[in-house]
């Protein structure tokens, strides 16, 4: 019995951890101030290409994007991924990138620490000069609490449906 009683622990421990996002070693965020420059800790796994996403992060995109696979190979379309201010301390903050080309869409989702959808978009990749473009998004007092960690996800791809980049940032709210 008590052998019983240590597999169904390891496994429900295993389960919730599946079931919570790791934001990475010091908080998992990526400092920047408000005119997009560094200010502090720096996670490498945000806003990078990511790999193969886990069943939970492919789920966020199922209903929406369900003619893009999000798991398919990718191509080089975006660079120079940030998020800022981050910490964002007002109910605003900017996405920047630059895009190989202006003819695709960026779809984006916040997510709370165990997966809970607190927005979603959905718009065209506007035409970016040479130092790229800048999408605002809002983050209202309602939906995005004090002193919590929330993850982006976000997928750009073609007209067709072709998946272009994928990847995640996490974004810290310190009003």
């Amino acid at each position: 019995m008590k052998k019983y009683a240590s597999l169904f622990a390891a496994v429900f421990l295993l389960g919730a951890c599946h079931n919570r996002i790791d934001f990475g070693p010091n908080e998992g965020v990526s400092y920047r101030d408000a005119q997009n420059q560094p200010m502090g800790p720096s996670d490498p796994s945000d806003w990078a290409q990511d790999g193969q996403w886990n069943s939970k992060e492919v789920a966020l995109f199922r209903k929406d994007l369900s003619s893009v696979n999000v798991n398919a190979g990718q191509t080089p379309y975006v660079s120079g991924i940030s998020f800022f201010p981050n910490p964002v301390q007002s109910t605003a903050g900017s996405l920047t990138f630059l895009p190989t080309s202006a003819d695709g869409r960026l779809h984006t989702v916040f997510v709370d620490r165990k997966y809970n959808v607190i927005t979603r978009a959905d718009q065209a990749v506007p035409t970016g000069g040479r130092y790229g473009v800048t999408m605002q998004f809002s983050l209202p007092t309602d939906k995005f609490k004090n002193k919590e960690i929330y993850r982006l996800y976000y997928v750009f791809y073609a007209p067709d449906g072709t998946l272009r980049s994928k990847g995640h940032g996490d974004v810290k709210i310190a009003r």
